[in-house]
């Protein structure tokens, strides 16, 4: 089986049997586990608090992108006076 970044990965007949285990392992190893169907990746699965965490990291990625632009656009706006 390919590995992805050095990450855990499993087989989709796994996830069928066991959902459950995925999740621990993903919680476990605090990364993705990536689920493969036959020799493509299918996706991967993370824990709900792996899933809300990067949820609150793009929340604040997107804010911080928000107020970088605003500044840009003040700065631009003074040095054209």
């Amino acid at each position: 089986m390919m590995k992805i970044l050095d990450v855990p990965t499993r087989p989709i007949s796994q996830v069928m049997r066991s959902p459950l285990e995925i999740f621990q392992l993903a919680r476990q190893e605090g990364t993705g586990v990536y689920i493969f169907n036959d020799e493509q990746v299918a996706g991967v699965m993370i824990s709900q608090e792996q899933y809300e965490s990067l949820n609150k990291e793009i929340e604040f990625l997107h804010d911080q992108l928000a107020h970088l632009v605003a500044e840009k656009r003040i700065l631009d706006k003074d040095g054209h006076k």
